[in-house]
């Protein structure tokens, strides 16, 4: 007498997706866990330990671009701050004015 064996298909695949959903979710847990430990990490160490040699370089580009100062004193080339260069463009409509002794 043979046996007759029938496969619960509904159930197999029930129990495929439902544990392929929770490797998923494990998964994208974990990584989403490591990603902000990362940064919790980073952020710690930035603070404890600042870099000195980046925080002057932007002090020093944000005093460059906020100040008047000589760049070729005998050609008569100035800078000027990045806020009166951008309202001076505006005014001119995008055309850098004429500077004395330019032709």
């Amino acid at each position: 007498m043979a046996i007759k064996q029938e496969v619960n298909v509904p159930l197999i695949v029930t129990i495929g997706v439902v544990g392929f959903t929770l490797v998923l979710v494990l998964v994208l847990g974990t990584q989403a866990w490591y990603e902000s430990e990362a940064e919790a990490q980073f952020n710690f160490e930035a603070d404890q330990y600042p870099n000195t040699g980046l925080i002057s370089l932007k002090t020093d580009q944000l005093t460059n671009i906020n100040s008047y100062r000589w760049v070729d004193r005998k050609a008569g080339i100035v800078t000027i701050p990045i806020d009166d260069a951008i309202k001076i463009m505006v005014q001119t409509g995008g055309h850098p004015p004429a500077v004395g002794g330019a032709q």
